[in-house]
Parts: C-alpha cells; sequence; structure tokens
C-alpha cells in the first residue's frame, strides 16, 4: 500500500485516530513519506542473560535488503511522517509525539487511521458553530458584538 492508494499527498493535512479520543482533535500535516523496501529476514542467536536453563539462547530477527544493508521494520514495511499542525483540545499523546522534531510516524499498513481533512469545510463549521452560539446567547438575553 502507498499513500497515493488512499489519496493522500505530502503536505495534506490529516486526522489520525488510534481509537477513543488518543490524540484529541490535533491536526496534522503529512512530511516525509518513505515507501516499503524489498527485504530479506535474517536470523541469528545470541546468548541470554537469564540463567534458566529453558531460556539460555535467545533468537532475534532483522532485515536486509538485497543490497546487504540492515534496515528496521518502519522502513520494511513504509511509513510516513506526521507534524502536528492544529489542536483543538489534545491530549498528551497529541500534543508531544515521540519522534523527531515532534512527529509522529503511522506504518503505511495504519492508514486506513489516517483521514484527510478539508481545512476550509472544518472552518466553514466552526463559523456555523460560532453564529449559533450567539443566536442561543441573543436570546437568553446577553449582549453580543
Amino acid at each position: 500500500m502507498t499513500i497515493a492508494d488512499y489519496n493522500l499527498a505530502i503536505g495534506d493535512f490529516v486526522t489520525y485516530d488510534r481509537g477513543i479520543g488518543a490524540t484529541g482533535g490535533v491536526i496534522y500535516q503529512i512530511t516525509e513519506n518513505v515507501d516499503p523496501v524489498e527485504c530479506t529476514v535474517g536470523q541469528y542467536s545470541r546468548k541470554s542473560k537469564n540463567t534458566s536453563p529453558y531460556y539460555r539462547y535467545r533468537s532475534s530477527m532483522f532485515y536486509m535488503t538485497n543490497a546487504g544493508k540492515k534496515v528496521g521494520l518502519k522502513e520494511k514495511e513504509g511509513y510516513i511522517r506526521l507534524r502536528p499542525a492544529f489542536d483543538f483540545f489534545a491530549t498528551k499523546l497529541g500534543k508531544n509525539p515521540g519522534g523527531v522534531n515532534g512527529t509522529k510516524i503511522v506504518h503505511h499498513r495504519d492508514l486506513k487511521k489516517v483521514v484527510k481533512m478539508d481545512i476550509v469545510a472544518l472552518g466553514v463549521k466552526y463559523l456555523e458553530l460560532g453564529n449559533f452560539i450567539k443566536d442561543i446567547a441573543s436570546n437568553k438575553g446577553m449582549q453580543v458584538e
């Protein structure tokens, strides 16, 4: 899967929903896209620090490109980097993403959770909300400017 399959591009404003209010209304901007890399799987064993006879050896996996370069899981699967652009009521997770320069990494397998935002439509809805609140306040007898 690529970001073009989800109708996304670098520079788009998006939301990323990981579940019940995980980020709290943060709008992100896509700043980087790294496509998946063709890899082979390598495996090696190393001694464990545990002295139990059942856990003496531990095996680990790693990924290698065809050129012999070791790559991580995120490069193997591909990822996008999101930078927070605006937040409404951000949670701690939404305000302080733990990536490089305060960014968030989303693997290509999770692109279904990334939704493109129409900023103009969002602005119009908030303008309508403001007018609605003014109408209610004036009906209650409050002075509205």
